[in-house]
């Protein structure tokens, strides 16, 4: 009678091993083999060029100390429509080794920044200044009013192109896309200050989805002035729709 008891004792662990072989060895085979997700990840981008409203000029002035070119100067502006609240005296060679040069040589250097808007005629006031004692006029700064709604544009117009490649190329087997998974911003080849545009940079090798044309009027912007150009690109991953 013992005998028996023992088979079958030895007879149920027998079953009680394989099961839990038989789970563990199902747990593996679907670890192993997980489910691949079906997407497509593409990218859009889009760009506009748009004309500053407002720059910055840096204007150096340099005279023979006992010709000052001040008010020469001051004059030019005011013809121009540039009002005093608009101009003003950054430098002047009035540092030690500025009065030793300025000594030794006889020159007077002056540096002013002056804001000139669409109201001035700007390539009529570069023509006015190319004067002598006018050493150098450089752009420091360009600004837009609009910008902030010029980038949401661009950034808009970006989403929808890389919308528009996804399902074209999708559609090219048969498929769908479907819900968004991630949008990521891309910096791309543009100024390191700010990504989402370069002022005039040479940039042939570079080709956007889209572009886009501002709405601005010429007596709104100032004339004369390199573009600037907005430019916005994006990465997007879409759920392949699955087939009913």
């Amino acid at each position: 009678m013992s005998t028996i008891l023992n088979t079958m004792k030895r007879n149920q662990l027998n079953v009680l091993v394989l099961l839990l072989a038989t789970s563990l060895m199902s747990c593996t085979t679907v670890a192993e083999e997980p489910e691949v997700p079906r997407t497509i990840e593409v990218t859009g981008s889009a760009e506009m060029a748009v004309q500053p409203d407002e720059i910055v000029l840096s204007i150096v002035l340099r005279t023979a100390s006992h010709k000052d070119k001040k008010k020469d100067f001051l004059k030019i502006l005011s013809d121009h429509g540039v009002t005093e609240d608009k101009i003003a005296f950054e430098s002047s060679n009035n540092q030690y080794w500025w009065w030793y040069y300025s000594s030794y040589h006889d020159n007077s250097v002056q540096r002013y920044s002056v804001t000139i808007d669409s109201t001035v005629n700007a390539m009529s006031l570069m023509e006015a200044l190319k004067q002598p004692w006018v050493e150098q006029i450089r752009i420091t700064e360009r600004s837009n009013s609009n910008i902030q709604e010029y980038r949401k544009q661009v950034k808009i117009e970006a989403i929808k192109a890389a919308k528009e490649k996804a399902s074209y190329m999708l559609a090219a087997l048969d498929e769908e896309i479907g819900a968004v998974v991630t949008i990521t911003e891309l910096d791309g080849d543009v100024n390191n200050n700010n990504p989402y545009y370069y002022w005039n940079q040479n940039q042939n090798s570079i080709t956007s989805n889209a572009v886009l044309y501002s709405d601005q009027s010429a007596q709104s912007t100032v004339g004369g002035v390199a573009m600037q150009t907005l430019r916005y690109q994006v990465k997007i991953i879409f759920n392949i729709k699955e087939k009913s």
